[in-house]
Formats: C-alpha cells, structure tokens, sequence
C-alpha cells in the first residue's frame, strides 16, 4: 500500500493505492483505497506538507548488487549507527530510468502455513512483477534500532506514473543504467505502535 492522506481543515483526503494480485489472471492488480486500514504492517512517515528544507539526492549507474533503499538505510547507518538514538528519513524517490522488481499479494492476503525461513520459500508466498519507469517509491530509511523495538529499517512502496502497478519495491533490474531522484525530510519522532512478540 502506497499510504498517501492529508487533512485540511478536518476533511481527510485519501489518495492511499493498493497493489494485489489476481490470482486467475496471474496479473497485478491495482485499487485506490476507500478506507484507511491497512494489513500485516504499516511504516508512515508523517509531515504537515508545509514548504521546506529537504535532502535531495540524485543518483545514477548502480556499480553494486542492492537496493536503492537499503544503500540510504547502509549511509545513515555508518554515519549515525553509533548513536543511542535512530536518525531516520521519509520520503519520495523517484526512479527517472531502468526497471524495477517489486512484489504483491493476493487481494485477500493468505498467510503462509508454514515459516518463511528461506528465500525460496518468500519467493514462493509472494508475486513479483516488473515495473517500467519512472516509479514513484514512498517510505522511510532508518539509521538502526537502538532500543530494540523491531524496527523494519527501510522500507518502501511504489507505483508507476499511470497508477496501473504498485506494491513492494525490491530493486532495479538495469544497475549500469539505472538513474534516481530522491527528496527526504528528516524524522523528528519514531512512534512504534503494536511491537511483534519475539
């Protein structure tokens, strides 16, 4: 799920997409949310949408196996992972060339009946698909979890610019000729509601 709400004046907008899949077509699917519920796990960042400083990156030619997230999450770590407190960010990257893998359920999830412990066995759960650019990407990057609230340390949503595909973003497919825009807003609190059991 893409989350994106705003509220002025008391009227809550919900511009919220939802990726799934159509398990009788083998295809994905895409819905604009008509509620604010969401399954399994939600990571927001939240801002009053007012103007602003932001960190603007602009990248290109991945030389590394990765993902474009997880290389945020790897710099604010190695800068600020010494720290007692995370240092996090939220915001919008935009990926200019290239391709992207990104996964989606079914419409109604169904869990899995036995543990996800191997990668084989995530791939199986899950339905990837590629998504031609530009892909938009919504989320949040987090420097490390310092008091052990269990913490997903990075993690983003996308969707394409026709709103025809969205779901989980894993990484670009084309690295020599990849290109990102990224515009980042620095978290000032980490709020963590409903902490997994161990």
């Amino acid at each position: 799920m893409v989350i994106n709400i705003s509220s002025e004046n008391g009227v809550v907008k919900n511009g919220s997409l939802f990726g799934s899949y159509d398990k009788e077509n083998n295809k994905p699917l895409l819905t604009k949310a008509d509620n604010t519920k969401f399954a399994l796990l939600g990571q927001m960042f939240m801002c009053e949408g007012k103007p602003g400083p932001v960190i603007e990156l602009n990248v290109s030619g991945r030389i590394r196996d990765g993902k474009f997230d997880a290389m945020i999450r790897e710099a604010l770590h190695v800068k600020y992972g010494h720290l007692n407190n995370a240092v996090g960010l939220g915001g919008v990257i935009v990926q200019e060339q290239g391709k992207s893998l990104y996964h989606v359920l079914s419409y109604k999830p169904e869990f899995s009946q036995e543990p996800l412990d191997s990668g084989e066995k995530l791939r199986n759960w899950i339905k990837m698909f590629e998504m031609e650019s530009p892909v938009i990407s919504v989320g949040i990057a987090v420097s490390h979890d310092p008091h052990h609230l269990g913490l997903r340390l990075e993690h983003f949503h996308c969707f394409n610019q026709d709103q025809t595909n969205c779901g989980h973003c894993h990484f670009d497919t084309h690295g020599p000729t990849v290109s990102y825009r990224g515009y980042f807003s620095i978290a000032e609190h980490l709020l963590r509601i409903d902490q997994p059991s161990k």
